[in-house]
């Protein structure tokens, strides 16, 4: 047996195993951790996209609100207008009278009162119509898309009409003449 002459290869195909293990192991360890990095990424952008959810839901919400506050808005600015607006006022009462069903006789302007913020118009309105249907005025009334202070309600009988009654109405309305001027300003 010639054992001695023949060159040992065991070694350097070991060393080379080692070697390819020890690459395979280091090319495993980055993948490993380049998979880690990418997981903590996801993650990151998860939370970012929820962030950007929750973000996108409050602005919705918050666009929702803008469109109901635009509506109190202009109910407010309809109630308390910056001009006396008689015109829109004595057609507002029309309308309220007639779905009450009672007929607007008369509506008396007074001087027009400054207060602090705002203006004053005094007025005097006289209805004809049946008790319960009066009563139905002074409810429509009360729901003025105009702000009205009712300060007396006399009701009388209707010297013309026995079947009809008489009411006389004293109110206020409001107007914000200068206000909305220097709130823009």
């Amino acid at each position: 047996m010639i054992k001695g002459n023949q060159p040992r290869v065991g070694l350097p195909v070991v060393v080379l195993g080692m070697a390819i293990l020890l690459i395979v192991g280091l090319l495993f360890y980055h993948q490993v951790n380049a998979l880690k990095a990418a997981r903590a990424e996801m993650a990151a952008e998860r939370a970012a996209l929820t962030q950007t959810y929750a973000r996108l839901q409050n602005l919705i919400h918050i666009k929702e609100q803008s469109a109901e506050l635009s509506e109190k808005m202009r109910r407010m600015e309809k109630s308390l207008p910056g001009d006396p607006l008689e015109n829109e006022l004595i057609n507002d009462i029309d309308i309220i009278s007639a779905q009450a069903g009672v007929e607007l006789v008369q509506v008396r302007f007074e001087e027009h009162l400054t207060q602090k913020d705002f203006m004053e118009i005094p007025l005097d309105m006289s209805f004809q119509g049946s008790y319960y249907n009066l009563f139905n005025l002074l409810a429509g009334l009360q729901n003025c898309p105009r702000a009205m202070r009712i300060e007396a309600f006399k009701i009388r009988e209707n010297k013309q009409d026995r079947f009809a009654l008489m009411a006389e109405i004293t109110a206020t309305v409001f107007y914000a003449e200068g206000v909305k001027k220097h709130a823009r300003q």
